[in-house]
């Protein structure tokens, strides 16, 4: 459902930028600069659309700590953009430790055999009436 809301609003953005774009012949003192941030808008949200599932798994798999971390980092890059190369190397440190992580984790243990023979399941015994 999210993903078809985030596909309609992508599309009314973007046809709604093409189509006020026409109207005022690209002048920007006319409404052309709002006509183009909503072509932009609608592109960007389409191409998100367009990778929606992709970004769903990638947000299952991930821990929240990494997800927060990355968070905060964007927005440090946005408020002071010098601050790239502290973050940058830093991102870097993060995935590391992930992507290794996945690979020192222990093994889950086996579940605990409750069957019978050969594991076929006991059958329980028939009363005769």
């Amino acid at each position: 459902m999210r993903r078809l809301v985030l596909g309609v609003i992508a599309l009314v953005l973007f046809a709604g930028g093409v189509i006020a774009l026409i109207a005022v012949g690209g002048a920007d003192r006319d409404g052309g600069t709002a006509a183009s941030i909503s072509i932009r808008a609608g592109v960007l949200l389409g191409a998100i659309w367009l990778a929606m599932p992709q970004l769903s798994r990638i947000v299952e798999r991930s821990p929240p700590w990494l997800l927060g971390s990355i968070g905060v980092g964007f927005l440090m890059l946005i408020v002071r953009p010098r601050l790239i190369t502290y973050v940058l190397p830093l991102f870097g440190v993060l995935l590391l430790i992930q992507f290794v992580g996945r690979f020192i984790r222990p093994l889950a243990k086996p579940p605990a055999r409750t069957a019978g023979k050969r594991g076929l399941p006991r059958e329980k015994p028939k009363h005769s009436a």
